[in-house]
């Protein structure tokens, strides 16, 4: 229940504060602040080595585990020092060469500077979900999130800032907690830096770097792309509907958090693919259900959040906020290819979509704009998932089940149907109509994937159920 509520306070908090940003800030500030999110996300999958997935997929098997912890969170911060600086360096030049639109200081650099304080949790938060400190976890995003938001909003309403203030709040923030990561580690694990698990850990990790650097192009290419194409202020517009419509991962993630170290901790068990598969069509179910509530309700979503200036999200919104469905499911298959040490399938799968998808986009965006790039993505991760579930048939056939995708799927496409019809109408008739809808939609949900509100216990509890 921690877990779940740390991430649920995280969401809660950015959606109360949504409106007061989308104020203070320009759409030119959220143009900027997009843009370098996208760039740090794709840095901070490479950076990671992903060796995040060695540590969980990993922890359990150490008789020592506190070596494992403390010898990849060391590495983690040494690797990252060259790494940023390195980087920081190859982008001054880019800029430069390229004319991208967001100077490269100060906005650049105060970004890279809060990605590498961020980058101490990687472990940590890790280390605090696999030894279920929950409270202890739950109290560390809490903090991380008060800290972010104080520290900007002062920045950006007392200083006037702008998106400056933003990434400074941000980079305060993460030095702050990286002070209270290194200190966690180093009270609990202390310090160590063995060579067979970093050799052990590579070997693992190599194939799934390939796999993150196309996840990372899969994530990020429309709005790098979109850049060359569109103004600053549309690309403002574009990212805060990115930003609404992937909140949904916020919660999805929690829930992933619970799912991941379950599947590790009873890979061996007897009743196994029971098990999974019982996880599998809870989580299914909450997450369509949250999605769903995103296709209904964008337009509302934005009258009540965003000013008029983003107005053109309402359409954006769903169609995003769909893909992240199909991405949660991709990463649900990925854990049983991880049981069976197929890394390289992930990466391969990963880099065709990420292909499929630059090249999609390289050919529609100059055309079609945003429309392109949110329906190129859409598409992208509903056949990455496709050809995931393919792999897991291979291996699990008795967890193979697709036809779940499917299910969700068609009920997506009655709902983006439903809103489309409804949303001429008074406000009153559109509001009754749509929770109408909804509840109609969560009731099938609940009959097709049998849900039992008493079963839902396995997201709350720290030991293995009968479930």
């Amino acid at each position: 229940m921690h877990y779940i509520g740390s991430i649920a306070f995280h969401q809660i908090v950015n959606f109360l504060l949504l409106p007061v940003y989308s104020r203070v800030l320009s759409t030119t500030d959220f143009g900027y602040l997009g843009y370098l999110q996208t760039v740090i996300f794709f840095v901070s999958i490479t950076n990671a080595l992903s060796l995040n997935a060695f540590y969980v997929r990993n922890y359990y098997r150490y008789e020592y585990p506190g070596q494992l912890t403390a010898t990849l969170f060391y590495f983690l911060i040494i690797i990252n020092i060259f790494f940023v600086g390195f980087e920081l360096v190859l982008l001054f030049y880019i800029t430069k060469f390229m004319e991208i639109q967001i100077p490269f200081w100060p906005y650049i650099v105060l970004a890279f500077s809060g990605y590498f304080f961020t980058s101490f949790n990687l472990i940590p938060q890790r280390y605090l979900r696999m030894n279920s400190f929950s409270q202890q976890y739950m109290l560390t995003i809490v903090g991380t999130v008060i800290l972010d938001n104080l520290f900007s909003m002062v920045l950006i309403w007392y200083f006037h800032w702008g998106a400056e203030g933003r990434l400074l709040g941000s980079a305060l923030a993460g030095f702050v907690m990286a002070i209270y990561y290194s200190v966690l580690i180093f009270r609990n694990a202390g310090f160590h830096l063995k060579y067979e698990i970093l050799k052990k850990g590579l070997m693992f990790s190599m194939p799934l770097l390939w796999g993150s650097y196309a996840l990372a192009f899969l994530s990020i290419t429309d709005r790098l792309i979109l850049e060359r194409f569109i103004g600053i202020n549309q690309l403002g517009v574009y990212s805060m509907a990115v930003l609404v419509g992937t909140s949904s991962k916020v919660i999805i993630n929690a829930l992933l958090i619970v799912i991941e170290s379950k599947v590790y901790q009873f890979e061996k068990n007897d009743r196994f693919n029971e098990k999974f598969l019982h996880l599998k069509r809870y989580f299914f179910f909450a997450v369509a259900s949250l999605i769903g509530f995103y296709i209904l309700f964008s337009k509302e979503i934005v009258m009540i959040l965003l000013t008029p200036e983003y107005s053109n999200a309402v359409w954006m919104i769903p169609l995003i906020a769909a893909a992240s469905f199909f991405n949660a499911s991709m990463w649900l298959n990925n854990q049983l290819l991880m049981i069976k040490n197929k890394t390289a399938v992930i990466s391969n799968i990963v880099s065709v979509s990420a292909g499929v998808n630059i090249v999609a986009n390289l050919i529609f965006i100059p055309y079609f704009q945003i429309l392109a790039a949110t329906m190129i993505s859409l598409l992208v991760y509903i056949g990455a998932s496709f050809l995931n579930a393919l792999w897991v048939k291979r291996h699990y056939l008795a967890l193979y089940n697709y036809s779940y995708e499917i299910f969700i799927a068609g009920c997506f496409m009655f709902l983006f149907g439903i809103r489309s019809l409804i949303d001429s109408y008074n406000i009153f008739i559109i509001l009754f109509s749509k929770l109408a809808f909804f509840g109609i939609f969560i009731g099938t949900l609940i009959l097709f994937f049998k849900i039992s509100p008493k079963n839902l216990q396995f997201f709350f509890t720290k030991k293995d159920q009968n479930y």
